[in-house]
């Protein structure tokens, strides 16, 4: 027999196309402003910089790479993402309240910061020492040209990977207080169905468009980052039995039951930003 109370089939879609285009405005304006702001510090020391889709490229011209250069251009990129993922963080946790549909652009955001961050500990310790290798960017540079043991690469990747952990579990919550109904997550099969439908669908359908959008430049990154992101869903996936969401948690984002034009416009946008910085964008020197 039909459940009176069962959601609509057109209401899980949307729900699932919301967050879809979320997540994609999330990751392409996370990784746009990684490549732009390491392009920027690039500026800053004299080199001429240029950005693109995939990444930032420098002309030395009558400058050179010193220790100081290479730790402020090679770090601007992951403290981007974490002063990223900290705004993201102060905007949904002061605008939950307000039922945005942007509001899940938000929680994206630090999910995705929080997984790229830890993902960091696997790239430096698959680019140590390799000087051709596609991991060979981002902090790997800086601790090759600091001489730092390899010892303290996997120090650095337990501390990177524990902090992606703590976070991934943390936010599998907030993915359930957006329900519009509490009935929806009342019990743990219902939080693990609507998790799925909200977060690892969409994360899933994204990754796919992502990956073949950035495709072929610098994908083992992206593929990394989209793996760390992965790894985070399905620990917070198997954290939810923990967790338990009370009723006056439930926001009610009725929002979300309906396609939104506005994101979607917004992601049309943004790619096609993104598409003018296939041939780089120079910023001078």
């Amino acid at each position: 027999m039909h459940k009176r109370n069962s959601e609509k089939w057109q209401s899980k879609l949307s729900r699932m196309l919301n967050s879809t285009v979320a997540f994609s405005i999330a990751y392409l304006v996370m990784m746009s402003g990684f490549h732009l702001a390491m392009a920027l510090m690039g500026k800053v020391f004299g080199f001429y910089s240029s950005t693109y889709y995939y990444g930032a490229k420098f002309i030395v011209n009558h400058n050179y790479w010193t220790k100081l250069s290479v730790f402020f251009v090679y770090t601007s990129g992951t403290l981007f993402v974490t002063l990223f993922g900290i705004i993201c963080g102060v905007l949904f946790f002061k605008l939950k309240e307000k039922h945005y549909v942007f509001n899940l652009i938000f929680l994206w955001g630090m999910l995705i910061a929080s997984s790229v961050i830890a993902a960091q500990g696997l790239i430096i310790n698959l680019g140590a020492e390799q000087y051709i290798s596609p991991f060979y960017q981002n902090l790997t540079v800086v601790l090759a040209w600091l001489h730092i043991p390899i010892f303290f690469y996997y120090i650095l990747a337990t501390i990177l990977f524990v902090f992606g952990a703590i976070c991934a579990v943390y936010l599998c919550k907030p993915f359930l207080t957006l329900s519009y109904s509490y009935s929806k997550v009342n019990k743990l099969q219902r939080k693990q169905k609507y998790f799925f439908e909200t977060a690892i669908i969409p994360y899933i359908v994204a990754s796919i468009g992502l990956l073949a959008f950035t495709f072929p430049l610098n994908m083992w990154i992206n593929i990394v980052y989209v793996f760390f992101i992965g790894i985070s869903l399905i620990l917070g996936f198997f954290a939810l039995p923990f967790f338990e969401v009370k009723t006056d948690e439930i926001l009610r984002y009725k929002v979300l039951q309906e396609a939104s034009i506005s994101i979607f416009i917004l992601l049309m946008v943004l790619l096609g930003l993104l598409t003018l910085t296939w041939r780089g964008i120079y910023l001078g020197g």
